[in-house]
């Protein structure tokens, strides 16, 4: 349907064609659950803040422990940039 901007004209078509809204409704989640995040894998003090973070904030573990790792990683091995670590 064309109509320029003109909102009201836009709605004054649709109910002219007798188009009428109909309410949302939820998509069924199919999908299987995630498994549960091993966190007895980190080193102790790691595994410590994740699992209180996860308490305190009600999110799974994963939601702190991989932006964790990521950070983590880029400290402990940092980038190669044109020839800094050689």
């Amino acid at each position: 349907m064309k109509h320029d901007g003109d909102q009201k004209g836009a709605l004054a078509s649709l109910r002219q064609e007798n188009v009428t809204a109909t309410e949302p409704t939820a998509v069924e989640d199919i999908r299987p659950p995630a498994p549960a995040f091993p966190t007895d894998i980190l080193p102790g003090p790691v595994r410590a803040f994740v699992e209180s973070v996860a308490r305190r904030t009600g999110t799974p573990p994963q939601a702190t422990a991989l932006p964790l790792l990521v950070s983590l990683g880029g400290w402990v091995i940092p980038p190669k940039i044109s020839g800094v670590y050689e």
